[in-house]
């Protein structure tokens, strides 16, 4: 279960939740009115291309495990830590 949290966001939207995912190659997106997070196949290389068409203008994303200069055409408004944690209960 714990290696599932070193790509959360990715195996959430390919995996249990993928019926609400929109995307393709790799990269996934909550389908629109579900929570702004996306999750890439590789977050270090991030496949924005795949996931432009699944973007409308203005929209705001939370993705994980990727830092970097924002690609054209988007833009990074906050850079912050995330924690994430198992409950062993």
């Amino acid at each position: 279960m714990v290696h599932l949290l070193d790509n959360i966001f990715w195996h959430a939207l390919t995996g249990p939740q993928a019926h609400w995912a929109v995307g393709s190659g790799g990269a996934r997106r909550y389908a629109p009115g579900f929570s702004p997070i996306v999750g890439f196949a590789n977050p270090q290389l991030p496949d924005f291309d795949a996931l432009t068409p699944h973007c409308g203008p203005d929209e705001h994303f939370y993705c994980a495990g990727w830092s970097g200069p924002a690609p054209a055409g988007w833009v990074v408004e906050a850079e912050t830590t995330m924690h994430k944690m198992v409950w062993a209960g």
